[in-house]
Formats: structure tokens, C-alpha cells, sequence
């Protein structure tokens, strides 16, 4: 989330100072830019120990520069799209199976922030949900992941300190969450979230033992 290297390892020229953090849980997410060649969007959320100050911001990839072998695009650096974010970060395919949803959880509410990225770019606003607890007060509540499920119809949320995780519906047409369910505080360090492939079961990894629950 802080530095971008190519194939061969090298730091690319202008790939250094993104605005995301080592300590974050989802420092950093790649995805292609839909139905654009070769172009990809670096998205990055800030850690609880600088306060989320720089929030989620986007960068551009263009793989066309330096002789093919990348570079970021320094007039699509680091743009911000909102602030503070909690240190979570998933990509959901849109309904059309082209374009890209990134969702995040607004710091300070129950809002799960949505945006859609087309071939038109980063479209900077967001559907905006509300559903679930909040995720406010002490700012070390805001780690643990975010993950979608392979078909784009639910979506999960570990909140590690508070030991939950929360499961929402997904609407990948719309880009809203909704109908949130909300384990018991039960598992101590709530951080790792994954749903099997089919859908159908979500695994949690946690501090409490067993540290792999279904």
C-alpha cells in the first residue's frame, strides 16, 4: 500500500508514497481497469495508528509506460474518495460481469460505502448503506477484513477488538448492503474473513481457539 514494484522487482518511477500503510489490514487492492487495456487502479485505506487520516484513496497503473513495464500515473495519484475508512477493503464483480464495485466501511457510522469503477473510470460517488453496528470510538476497533463472495451476493466483516463479524446481502446490480447479521462477541480477535467457494459457509480466524471457525 506504500510502494509499487514491477516484474522484474523494481520500484517503478513514480510508485513510491501511496497513501496506504503496512500496518493496515487491506493496505492495498488491484484491479483492472474494465475494458481498458493494460491500465489498473491501486486502491488503499490508511491504518488506526494514523488515525485512517488518509482514508481510501485511488492510484493509476498504466502498463504501456516505461517501456511495458509500468509506471503510476503522478496526475491520478493518490485521489481521495473518502476519509476516515475503517482498514477494510473487497472488490465485487457488477451484475453486468464488467464492471467493479469497491466497498469499505465509513468509520464512525454503520455505512458501507460503495463505488463503482467503470470504463470510464472511478465514478467518486458512492452508493452509501446503512445497516449493521457502527463502527465508532476507539479507532483500533476499525481492523479486521472485509471479503466478498464469489457470486456478489454477501459480503463479511470481521471488527477484531469488538469480537464480531458481520455478514451482509450484497445487491451487485445497485451496489447496496443490506439485511446485516451480527454474530455474538464471541470471538476474541475477530480479523480473517473467506467464504467458500460455493457460497455457501464463511470461515473466521481469530485469536480464540479454535482459531478457524465455520
Amino acid at each position: 500500500g506504500v510502494k509499487v514494484w514491477n516484474r522484474n522487482h523494481i520500484q517503478m518511477p513514480h510508485g513510491d508514497s501511496l497513501m496506504g500503510n503496512g500496518s493496515s489490514t487491506q493496505s492495498a487492492m488491484i484491479v483492472p481497469w474494465p475494458n481498458v487495456h493494460g491500465k489498473y487502479f491501486i486502491f488503499t485505506t490508511d491504518c488506526f495508528e494514523n488515525n485512517l487520516t488518509n482514508g481510501l484513496r485511488y492510484t493509476e497503473v498504466d502498463m504501456s509506460l516505461s517501456g511495458g513495464f509500468g509506471d503510476v500515473v503522478s496526475s491520478n495519484k493518490n485521489i481521495l474518495l473518502t476519509t476516515p475508512v475503517c482498514e477494510k477493503l473487497t472488490a465485487v464483480r457488477h451484475q453486468n460481469g464488467q464492471d467493479i464495485w469497491i466497498v469499505t466501511h465509513k468509520y464512525g457510522t454503520n455505512e458501507i460505502y460503495s463505488y463503482l469503477i467503470t470504463s470510464a473510470g472511478v465514478n467518486p460517488s458512492a452508493v452509501i448503506s446503512n445497516t449493521g453496528n457502527p463502527i465508532s470510538g476507539n479507532m483500533i476497533d476499525a481492523i479486521g477484513y472485509m471479503k466478498a463472495n464469489l457470486q456478489g451476493t454477501k459480503i463479511a466483516a470481521a471488527v477484531d477488538f469488538l469480537h464480531y463479524v458481520e455478514v451482509y446481502d450484497f445487491d451487485n446490480a445497485t451496489g447496496v448492503a443490506s439485511n446485516a447479521i451480527t454474530s455474538p462477541p464471541n470471538y476474541l480477535g475477530a480479523y480473517g474473513v473467506e467464504f467458500s467457494p460455493d457460497g455457501t459457509k464463511l470461515y473466521l480466524a481469530s485469536e480464540s481457539s479454535p482459531n478457524i471457525h465455520q
